[in-house]
């Protein structure tokens, strides 16, 4: 009594060559398989999105590999020159699938020259307010207050430094305060004979002083 024994099938763990062999007392008959077997495509990651100077660049390197490596415009090296801000991706692709990654690329400008202001003289108990840059820059006072504007009550130099990660800028302002000035008296009006003459005096050397005929004096003068 004749018997069989059927192997239905054969699990492949390897690359390899693979043969199959059947007989019966008629004769044998064969067949061969070539299998070669992928690693996945492993997940890849590029680098963390990333902010350039201006006129920098930026190399991105891909995996060393035999699979297929591709960039967003088609390019399939495995570095990849940026010079210009944007979404960039690379994408490896071998028979078992397709790994992804991209990176987002982003231009920072220094920050530009700019003005507090001129050098300005207040009268006592104003408030004059000093505003730096609008700009997403980091912002340092004289005092190290970080503010985006500052309150000046009093007399004295005042600087601010707005700054990010590609450069800096800078700009001072004196501001100098004054009182009001005090109330004075000419003396009492007066009655002078033809020929006689009387001097008048300013109440202090530290005001401006303009007389009824259009005549100024300032101090130091």
């Amino acid at each position: 009594m004749a018997g069989w024994f059927w192997f239905v099938c054969f699990i492949v763990t390897s690359s390899g060559i693979f043969t199959l062999q059947e007989s019966n007392h008629c004769g044998v008959e064969s067949d061969t398989i070539l299998r070669h077997l992928s690693r996945c495509a492993c997940p890849i990651f590029i680098r963390p999105d990333t902010i350039l100077c201006d006129g920098g660049t930026l190399n991105l390197y891909g995996p060393v590999t035999s699979f297929d490596i591709q960039w967003q415009d088609g390019t399939a090296t495995t570095t990849y020159l940026i010079s210009t801000a944007g979404l960039y991706s690379l994408s490896v692709t071998n028979p078992c699938g397709t790994e992804t990654d991209d990176i987002l690329v982003t231009y920072l400008d220094a920050p530009g020259s700019f003005s507090l202001g001129s050098d300005t003289i207040l009268c006592s108990g104003e408030i004059y307010t000093l505003h730096a840059p609008a700009s997403s820059s980091d912002i340092l006072w004289q005092d190290g207050s970080e503010a985006p504007s500052y309150d000046v009550n009093g007399s004295g130099t005042f600087f601010v430094t707005a700054s990010n990660s590609c450069g800096e800028a800078a700009d001072t302002i004196h501001v100098d305060y004054v009182d009001t000035p005090l109330p004075f008296s000419l003396g009492p009006d007066t009655t002078l004979c033809p020929g006689e003459t009387i001097l008048l005096s300013s109440p202090s050397i530290f005001y401006d002083v303009q007389w009824q005929d259009g005549r100024k004096a300032s101090p130091g003068r």
